[in-house]
C-alpha cells in the first residue's frame, strides 16, 4: 500500500458548513458531512511518469481529489450565486477568485492538491493565478491547443496546474486533453486567429505542420471533484461542449518559489505553502486578511490586471476588445440569460 498523508479538516468542519469563512457569499447550506481525504502521497513511478508524459490523470496509484461529490455541488451553487448577483459569468468576474472569495481559497489550499504539487515541485509553493474554465453547452466555444509557457513570462518552466473538476467533465463536455509528452521538446510556433469560438485571450492555436496524431491525445474525463495535474510546457485544449449542461473546471497555477516573471509588469502570487525566500512576486492576500469584502474585491481586481498585462502583451487591443464581447454573448450562461429576460 502506498503512503498516506492524514490532514485534520477542523479549521473547515468546527461550524458545520463547507468553505465557510470571510466571503462575499456564504454557503448556501451546511453539509452532513466532512468528508476526510487521506491523499497518497505520489510513489516515485508516478513522479517519473508525469516527467515524462507532462500529466497525472486520476488512477489507484494517484486518486486526485480534491472534494466530494457534495461539495464539488456546493461550489458550484456558490459559483452560480455568484453569477446571479452580479450579471456576469464566473470566467470573468472569479478570475482569481481566491483572493476574495473564501470558499475558492479553500480549495485552492486543498491539502490535497497541495501534497501532490508539492511532490513535483517542492515544499515552497506559491499561485500564480486561479480561473474558472466554463463552457456552456451548445455553445460552439472550444480552447485551440496551445502551451502557456510559450507566452506567460515565467521561468523555470516548473508551474504545475491543477485543474479541478466542478461539474461532471465527460468526453462529450469538452474535457481537457493533452499531447503526452509534448513538454520535453522545443515549444511549437503558435499563431493567433482572435477567434470567438477560441476561448483563449488572442485564440491563439498551435500551427501544426502536419495533422496531430490521434492517438497522442488523451481525455482527461473527471468525474466532480477530481483533479489533474499538467506541466506548464504540456500542449493542451478543449473542444466544444456538446452535452446538455454546463462544463466547469477550476484552474490553479502552482509554481515554486523559485519562479520569477521576465516581464516588469509587478506581478503578484499568494504563498500558500512554506516559505518565500525569494521574494520575486509581490504577496496576495487570502481573503481572511483584508478588512472588507471590497478591499479583498479590490485586491482581486489588482491581481486580475497584472495577470491581463502578460496574456496581452503585444496583442492587437482592437481585436481583443472586438472578440471578447463576442465570446461573452455567446459563452453567456442560461441562468443569466432568463434573468435579464425578466
Amino acid at each position: 500500500q502506498p503512503t498516506r498523508r492524514l490532514h485534520s479538516t477542523s479549521r473547515l468542519s468546527k461550524s458545520g458548513n463547507f468553505l465557510a469563512g470571510r466571503s462575499i457569499f456564504r454557503p448556501l447550506e451546511p453539509l452532513r458531512t466532512w468528508y476526510l481525504f487521506d491523499m497518497v502521497k505520489l510513489k516515485p513511478d508516478v513522479v517519473a511518469e508525469y516527467r515524462r508524459s507532462g500529466y497525472l490523470l486520476p488512477t489507484s496509484n494517484a486518486p486526485l481529489r480534491a472534494l466530494s461529490s457534495e461539495q464539488a455541488a456546493l461550489a458550484r451553487r456558490q459559483l452560480e450565486t455568484v453569477e446571479s448577483a452580479t450579471g456576469k459569468p464566473a470566467n470573468s468576474v472569479l478570475v482569481n477568485g481566491h483572493i476574495s472569495h473564501q470558499w475558492i481559497h479553500d480549495i485552492v489550499t486543498s491539502p490535497t492538491i497541495l501534497d501532490a504539487v508539492e511532490d513535483l515541485i517542492g515544499p515552497d509553493i506559491l499561485v500564480w493565478a486561479a480561473q474558472f474554465w466554463v463552457k456552456e453547452p451548445g455553445s460552439g466555444s472550444y480552447v485551440g491547443w496551445h502551451q502557456d509557457g510559450n507566452y506567460w513570462g515565467l521561468e523555470p518552466y516548473d508551474l504545475v496546474t491543477a485543474w479541478v473538476a466542478i461539474s461532471d467533465v465527460t468526453p462529450q463536455s469538452g474535457p481537457m486533453q493533452f499531447i503526452a509528452g509534448s513538454h520535453l521538446g522545443d515549444f511549437l510556433p503558435h499563431k493567433e486567429t482572435y477567434s470567438a469560438e477560441n476561448l483563449l485571450s488572442r485564440g491563439q492555436e498551435i500551427a501544426f505542420d502536419k495533422p496531430l496524431d490521434p492517438s497522442r491525445v488523451v481525455t482527461a474525463a473527471l468525474k466532480p471533484g477530481e483533479f489533474t495535474l499538467f506541466n506548464i510546457r504540456l500542449a493542451h485544449g478543449s473542444p466544444p461542449n456538446v452535452s446538455t449542461d454546463r462544463r466547469i473546471g477550476l484552474a490553479i497555477r502552482y509554481m515554486p518559489t523559485t519562479t520569477r516573471s521576465i516581464r516588469d509588469i509587478g506581478d503578484t502570487a499568494m504563498c500558500v505553502r512554506g516559505v518565500d525566500r525569494f521574494h520575486h512576486f509581490s504577496p496576495d492576500l487570502p481573503p481572511s486578511c483584508h478588512l472588507s469584502a471590497d478591499a479583498a474585491e479590490a485586491a482581486r481586481q489588482r491581481s486580475t490586471k497584472h495577470n491581463a498585462a502578460v496574456s496581452l502583451d503585444g496583442a492587437d487591443l482592437d481585436k481583443f476588445r472586438q472578440v471578447s464581447r463576442q465570446r461573452e454573448r455567446r459563452n453567456r450562461p442560461a441562468h443569466l440569460t432568463k434573468t435579464a429576460k425578466l
